[in-house]
């Protein structure tokens, strides 16, 4: 399994044919088109803010396919990005919970104002802030699963909420070099 999969599990055929088309202009070299319509995506995802300046970066780089996956899953609130080096990360994660689970009483038992970081090359306390999450998650076959990668220098975790039997195919079949399950 790789992106370009999970996205076709977690989305519509509709949202999933965003992805296709999105992918095709990729693929065509089509980067004016692809800035206008994906602009917000690849401004978070490389970290330019024009269009010149993402036709600067292609010139030199490839757009890496399963990282703009991932944003592209993260603007149809599919998945909360978190970066390698980032303060009160709670919130993002709070606000993803409510906005994916029916369940208040878990919802409210889940947030914390204990103030989340991560830190990529020392300590943070993130890992352990999820695993206790999947521990109440694991009441209703649920579990958060963190994707990690550090392509455009800056490391960058995508956090899924996924129904058990999805994160175990996920856990099991995933085969992606550039995005990889952080344990």
């Amino acid at each position: 399994m790789n992106a370009k999969d999970l996205g076709k599990k977690l989305l519509d055929s509709q949202d999933y044919q965003e992805i296709e088309t999105a992918m095709e202009l990729l693929e065509n070299g089509e980067y004016e088109k692809i800035y206008d319509y994906y602009g917000d995506v690849i401004n978070e995802l490389i970290l330019v803010n024009s269009n010149d300046e993402f036709l600067d970066f292609i010139n030199s780089e490839v757009l890496n396919e399963s990282i703009f996956i991932f944003g592209l899953l993260t603007k149809k609130n599919e998945c909360v990005q978190i970066g390698g080096y980032e303060e009160q990360v709670q919130k993002k994660i709070d606000l993803f919970i409510c906005q994916k689970l029916d369940n208040i009483d878990l919802v409210d038992d889940i947030i914390t104002n204990i103030n989340i970081f991560t830190d990529y090359d020392g300590e943070d306390n993130f890992q352990e802030y999820v695993k206790e999450i999947n521990q109440k998650l694991n009441t209703i076959d649920m579990e958060i699963v963190v994707l990690f990668n550090d392509i455009y220098s800056a490391c960058c975790y995508s956090l899924l909420l996924l129904n058990k039997e999805l994160a175990s195919e996920l856990l099991s079949k995933w085969d992606d070099n550039s995005i990889c399950i952080q344990e």
